[in-house]
């Protein structure tokens, strides 16, 4: 039987530690926090609220 996922998680580790940021061609990627993995976003990451602005 299927399972609904409520939040997008790292296709690598399942993290659901992601942080949302923007190339310099402004591409949303997403990298996992745990294990540094990036891939670009997709609707599902985009349509979760924000919890967690970080700035490096």
């Amino acid at each position: 039987m299927a399972q609904i996922i409520e939040f997008p998680c790292c296709n690598f580790c399942r993290s659901v530690e992601l942080g949302i940021f923007l190339t310099e061609k402004n591409n949303p990627m997403v990298m996992c926090d745990e294990c540094g993995y990036a891939c670009t976003a997709t609707i599902e990451h985009l349509d979760q609220p924000l919890t967690k602005v970080s700035v490096s």
